[in-house]
């Protein structure tokens, strides 16, 4: 592993929910790849690089073939993925991180990459903005690099300190280590800066200045010191950044995975513990999303951001059942056709019998209940 490269794009580079993904038509259209390959491996690589799209980390593949068999729409025929295998992974590397990445995907992904951050950076701009002038204290702009520097820290807790806040600090100082009247013991820490903001007591002014909890733990999740490490992974049942990240590696130790890039900093961290998730929820979830590993036979580990998909499913209210198949006799000409234009079929087809109709119905509402869960 020492001698292969550097993964082609960031260890939490997360694009799931980017449904589309960049086609240079050009570019493709004048590759080796549409020229030299046949049809059927061709068509096994556009699938690979729309798996890889959203993949984590994304332009990526895990280097195993039945997972690849699969995505590449082989299923469980690994003969038939390994007749066009070379030419389906035309272009493909494999990094020191044991997956292959593809450079062009991986390009494209950079750039989703940076312009996802950047959203992100600008909604935190507004929350930071938006706290000094509620306070009513001046608002300086933190940097976009300075932020990606501090590990893109979001949703921190803000406070009103006795002393001077962060917002009226000048970036120069700051660099140039001037506190303007911050105790040493407690640094601040924000987007403008390397660490985390200082947590705000109440969002409307009350009890500024009464500090932080005993017990209570920073942005990153690391003890304060006023609490036992126990306490600081959970705050009032709810766990922190640290103790998701501790929970997750453990389990997965348990299962024989090396959990990679699972930190209190990790950003799908802290994103997952910004859902307010509790110990048994995490179980839950993370048992779920080992469960989803299994049946398609991925061997990757469980990352934070895949926990939190399955945390959001089960908190969904569940949809109610859709009318029944006892229903659908009683029905007539009419509302079975309306019935079929509901669920997106079409309706009684000419030299169709009764029986063959129902059954296609049937066989679509099946098909929806089954999405569903």
């Amino acid at each position: 592993m020492d001698t292969l490269p550097n993964p082609l794009t960031p260890a939490d580079c997360d694009l799931r929910d980017f449904p589309f993904m960049p086609l240079d038509v050009v570019r493709l259209r004048d590759s080796d790849l549409a020229i030299q390959v046949s049809g059927e491996e061709f068509r096994a690589a556009v699938l690979l690089w729309c798996a890889a799209w959203h993949q984590v980390p994304c332009g990526s593949l895990p280097d195993d073939d039945r997972t690849l068999s699969q995505l590449a729409g082989f299923g469980r025929v690994l003969t038939e993925w390994q007749k066009c295998r070379d030419g389906a992974l035309r272009g493909w590397l494999k990094c020191s991180d044991g997956r292959i990445y593809h450079p062009v995907v991986a390009e494209k992904a950079r750039d989703g990459w940076i312009a996802k951050l950047k959203q992100r950076f600008k909604t935190e701009c507004a929350r930071i903005k938006k706290h000094c002038q509620r306070h009513q204290v001046p608002y300086v702009e933190p940097d976009f690099d300075d932020w990606m520097a501090a590990g893109c820290p979001q949703g921190q807790p803000l406070s009103v300190p006795k002393t001077p806040p962060l917002c009226l600090e000048d970036k120069d100082k700051l660099s140039q280590g001037q506190g303007g009247g911050v105790p040493e013991d407690n640094p601040p820490m924000s987007p403008t800066g390397s660490g985390v903001v200082p947590r705000e007591i109440d969002s409307k002014g009350q009890g500024e200045g009464q500090g932080q909890r005993e017990g209570e733990v920073n942005t990153l999740g690391s003890n304060d010191g006023s609490g036992t490490a126990s306490r600081a992974r959970e705050i009032d049942g709810v766990l922190t950044a640290a103790g998701i990240s501790v929970s997750l590696i453990g389990w997965e130790r348990e299962r024989g995975k090396a959990a990679r890039g699972i930190t209190a900093s990790n950003q799908q961290v802290i994103d997952l513990a910004a859902l307010s998730v509790s110990a048994e929820e995490l179980r839950k979830a993370y048992d779920s999303a080992v469960a989803d590993r299994d049946v398609t036979d991925d061997p990757t580990p469980v990352n934070a951001g895949f926990v939190r998909t399955f945390v959001e499913k089960h908190r969904r209210p569940e949809r109610p059942k859709r009318e029944s198949k006892l229903s659908l006799d009683a029905m007539t000409d009419a509302q079975r056709e309306a019935l079929c234009r509901e669920l997106g079929i079409s309706g009684a087809r000419p030299g169709e019998y009764p029986d063959q109709f129902k059954a296609r119905i049937r066989a679509r509402q099946a098909e929806l209940e089954g999405a569903a869960a």
